[in-house]
């Protein structure tokens, strides 16, 4: 094995593993603050609930459903290529991807501590799965989505997406 191949092969093992510690939760004893313990929970049903109707979206014909997943100001870094604004990212996925099929295998969450974002709720998820592209061989992917209430809604305000290759 190659030096990268031997370091991504760990890199997937250690992702694995940690992913499947992180969707067990932390105990309830850990989180004995009622407000701690509600905010990782809300984390927890927002990032199911998105990563299901998101990859659901993104794999139906057209992508027609992605721009309401998406505020205005986006930002989406694509395999290191970054597109900014709702417009240009739909269009990007849209236009530039072929159609897919997509299976999450595991999906993490937190809250975004209130010293970094303010007076928004902000919750960051992690999803690890595999991906098809018509015409492509099936590949592992790592997508990271920082989603923001936008009144009774989660909305992405920034994704990072890669291929694990």
């Amino acid at each position: 094995m190659t030096p990268r191949l031997t370091f991504l092969s760990i890199a997937v093992t250690t992702i694995l593993a940690a992913s499947e510690a992180a969707t067990s939760g932390p105990p309830a004893s850990d989180l004995s603050d009622p407000v701690e313990k509600a905010a990782w929970q809300t984390a927890n049903q927002a990032a199911e609930k998105i990563s299901s109707l998101y990859y659901r979206s993104f794999d139906k014909q057209g992508r027609s459903d992605l721009p309401t997943f998406f505020v205005e100001s986006v930002t989406l870094i694509w395999n290191g290529n970054q597109v900014v604004g709702r417009q240009a990212v739909v269009d990007f996925l849209t236009t530039k991807l072929p159609k897919s099929q997509t299976t999450v295998h595991t999906i993490s969450a937190q809250p975004v501590q209130k010293v970094l974002s303010g007076d928004n709720t902000v919750v960051m998820v992690n999803t690890l799965g595999s991906m098809k592209f018509e015409g492509n061989p099936t590949k592992m992917f790592a997508e990271t989505f920082f989603l923001i209430k936008d009144g009774n809604l989660w909305r992405i305000q920034s994704a990072t997406f890669r291929f694990i290759e």
